[in-house]
């Protein structure tokens, strides 16, 4: 029979080595298979994933009720400061979780297609709006930027994912990003009343192609929100290095 793995909130290749194995058994061999997964270790802050593992295709047996196993994958790693940065509070975990879990399962139950990424940007977008009404509310002050700014890591973190394999889409995924953070920026900004500099770029997106698409849609959209939403603060070294690519803002684009 197969012991074959499949994809739930982790992913073959990132998370772990997928597996398609035969296991046989001779007539008389009653003793223990082994379906053995490697597990990669990176140093990733993604919260505990899981994958199922499969047995199918007997011949000669049969499969009983019994033939899926979910396994789960237990985070190990710490949110960790950049050099020269005041440690991540709770409220950065607490935000970064949340907007990963949001943008994950939306990927994930549209089938990481991207023929569905304006229903994807669609959604995300609908939980950026809820979860800024929490700022102000629930979060006010330190809390807040350490919020903001845990959202559009964790948001980034899987549109990373997405920019990668929708490489014809990367214009309009870098407007969804410029839109998300600046709304992040402009609800924390009109709470603590100035430009917040929360942004300290745990991560940006990574690839070869997109480039100067994505950079130019979110760095315009970027602009273009906060100039609606909160022209108050829109002028500043703050604001520049809280969005340019150039500066390592939130549009970051890294090729490597």
């Amino acid at each position: 029979m197969n012991c074959k793995s499949s994809d739930a909130s982790a992913t073959a290749g990132k998370d772990y080595t997928a597996v398609s194995k035969v296991l046989k058994w001779s007539d008389g061999d009653a003793s223990d298979k082994t379906c053995t997964v490697p597990i990669i270790d990176d140093s990733d802050v993604e919260g505990n994933e899981t994958f199922s593992l499969k047995l199918e295709n007997a011949t000669g047996a049969t499969i009983g009720a019994q033939n899926e196993a979910v396994v789960t994958i237990v985070d190990n790693d710490k949110v960790a400061a950049p050099s020269g940065r005041p440690a991540l509070g709770p409220f950065y975990r607490i935000a970064y979780n949340a907007a990963k879990r949001l943008a994950q399962n939306a990927w994930y139950n549209l089938g990481k297609e991207c023929t569905n990424t304006s229903v994807f940007v669609q959604i995300v977008g609908n939980g950026v709006d809820d979860a800024a009404n929490d700022i102000g509310t629930k979060y006010k002050g330190r809390s807040a930027e350490q919020f903001g700014n845990g959202f559009i890591d964790g948001l980034i973190e899987v549109l990373d994912e997405v920019v990668d394999r929708c490489v014809n889409e990367c214009e309009m995924l870098g407007k969804a990003s410029g839109e998300w953070s600046a709304k992040m920026f402009c609800r924390v900004a009109e709470v603590v009343k100035h430009a917040p500099t929360f942004t300290v770029k745990q991560v940006n997106i990574r690839g070869t192609i997109c480039g100067g698409a994505y950079r130019l849609g979110c760095e315009s959209n970027f602009v273009g929100t906060i100039s609606n939403m909160c022209p108050n603060y829109t002028q500043g070294s703050s604001v520049r290095s809280f969005y340019r690519a150039a500066e390592n803002g939130c549009c970051s684009y890294n090729p490597y």
